[in-house]
């Protein structure tokens, strides 16, 4: 990955930390009348683009031969609900707002297992959201998650404890132990919509 370190330097200064602003202020007024607890962008920094930029395949081929295009989430937006009922909505208005290219909702391959869980969704960024840079017309997506209070606690402490380890790789005991409080991020969210669900049908609320 032969990309200049100070045009991308450039680029994040003079046009994605604005252009996450303003994607974040589009969907707050998007969702205006949508519950939800917290909507946060950010645009990806230089030493996590260029950590990113500079990975290879299990043959030690470069994952990523136009970084600035293949890298979608340059600009990144999360969208925290309280309850898992809520993450629907949310998605249905936004898909009526702004257009997507993909959409996953992302759960462990196995049925017996516990770790990430939340809505991903690669969408264009809005015409109104874009600043005037040179270079900048290649970043077309931003990248979109949908996540409870649950998934997104769970996914921050996750993602400092495995992709930044102070001292080397979690242990096998330590993973087991970051999928057993996804289980329990898990199972609060199941609480929490069960007992949402029987106070409407008893209307103790």
């Amino acid at each position: 990955m032969n990309m200049d370190r100070s045009a991308y330097h450039d680029l994040y200064d003079q046009f994605l930390v604005d252009c996450a602003r303003r994607v974040e202020e589009f969907i707050g007024r998007v969702l205006a009348d949508t519950k939800v607890d917290r909507i946060t962008a950010r645009a990806k920094n230089p030493e996590r683009f260029f950590e990113k930029a500079s990975r290879t395949d299990s043959c030690g081929n470069p994952k990523y031969i136009a970084p600035l295009i293949e890298i979608q989430d340059l600009v990144g937006v999360r969208v925290v609900v309280l309850f898992l009922e809520d993450v629907e909505p949310v998605r249905k208005k936004l898909s009526g707002w702004v257009r997507s290219i993909e959409d996953r909702s992302l759960s462990p391959k196995a049925d017996r297992e516990f770790s990430y869980f939340g809505y991903h969704s690669v969408m264009f960024i809005p015409d109104e959201c874009r600043v005037e840079f040179a270079g900048a017309d290649e970043i077309k997506f931003f990248e979109l998650q949908i996540k409870t209070v649950f998934q997104h606690a769970w996914s921050e402490a996750e993602h400092d404890l495995v992709y930044k380890p102070m001292e080397g790789p979690l242990s096998a005991e330590q993973k087991r132990l970051t999928g057993f409080a996804a289980s329990l991020a898990w199972g609060a969210d199941k609480a929490f919509q069960d007992v949402l669900d029987a106070t409407r049908l008893t209307g103790k609320r």
